[in-house]
């Protein structure tokens, strides 16, 4: 890595804690972990997986990270019905009857910057 690129990534990362992370700590008193730990994951390119009881502002997290990074949510509370297309969109009806198998995936999981499945212990195997 050049020493541009680290300096750029320094810098990215320095407004990240100052512009969103910062503001959310003092926002969601007693949350400064898992805010970091979002932090983390953000910049790594990692997924997160936040287990806890009802009420904990869990999504509420996620809903605030992403408006103030400007990323599409996609939240979803899934049950033991919950099924595939529900979360990844239904097929395209029109294009099926021609014999090709799309997705429309507007506004679904494929196409989201941060996803929030909730209840996610409850969901069916599917």
């Amino acid at each position: 890595m050049s020493e541009q690129t680290a300096s750029a990534d320094f810098a990215l990362s320095q407004r990240l804690n100052d512009e969103v992370l910062q503001p959310m700590k003092e926002a969601f008193i007693g949350k400064e972990e898992v805010i970091d730990l979002l932090g983390v994951c953000l910049v790594g390119g990692e997924n997160l997986f936040i287990l806890g009881p009802p009420g904990t502002a869990k999504s509420a997290l996620v809903q605030d990270l992403s408006r103030r990074i400007d990323g599409r949510v996609f939240d979803y509370l899934l049950t033991r019905f919950t099924e595939p297309n529900e979360i990844f969109g239904p097929f395209d009806i029109r294009k099926l009857r021609d014999g090709e198998l799309i997705t429309n995936t507007e506004g679904m999981l494929p196409e989201a910057s941060f996803v929030f499945l909730d209840e996610l212990l409850n969901a069916n195997s599917a």
